[in-house]
């Protein structure tokens, strides 16, 4: 089963309960709404030879559109997942960059980088020492699903 299959399996729909149409690069937009608060998880493939920056950008404008979100009315919290079957992850956790602001309708809280081989990277926005939208229990379950390949 590919990664995309066991991020699906392992979050849907017990921790998010809606799946939402793909546009774009995304191979998984799933959804959940607590307590007034809507919350993504993404998945993609990672392009090696592309700017993460340029990446994380397009991940932004398509959950976006999958989630209709709109700032300041219906922003959601995203964690994102890229995953590099054909590619050695080459990042460090100080190459991501996740929001320390909430002044976007798409709140990037964290990303998640997959490569070959189990090999992974991850940052989680925090702010005085605490995580956003479950952040370390989503990048703890999502390693959990890696390291079970």
């Amino acid at each position: 089963m590919d990664l995309v299959a066991r991020v699906r399996q392992g979050f849907f729909p017990e921790v998010y309960d809606q799946e939402c149409k793909t546009p774009g690069s995304l191979q998984l937009c799933l959804l959940k709404k607590h307590s007034g608060a809507r919350y993504c998880l993404a998945v993609a493939e990672f392009d090696p030879t592309a700017d993460l920056a340029s990446q994380i950008a397009a991940m932004r404008a398509a959950v976006r559109q999958a989630t209709g979100a709109l700032w300041m009315f219906k922003e959601v919290g995203a964690y994102l997942v890229l995953h590099a079957d054909a590619a050695d992850v080459n990042l460090h956790a100080d190459q991501l960059e996740v929001d320390k602001t909430g002044v976007h309708a798409v709140i990037v809280q964290g990303i998640h980088l997959v490569g070959r081989d189990s090999a992974e990277v991850f940052k989680h926005s925090q702010w005085g020492g605490q995580t956003f939208g479950s952040a370390d229990a989503i990048g703890a379950r999502i390693s959990d699903i890696v390291r079970s390949r």
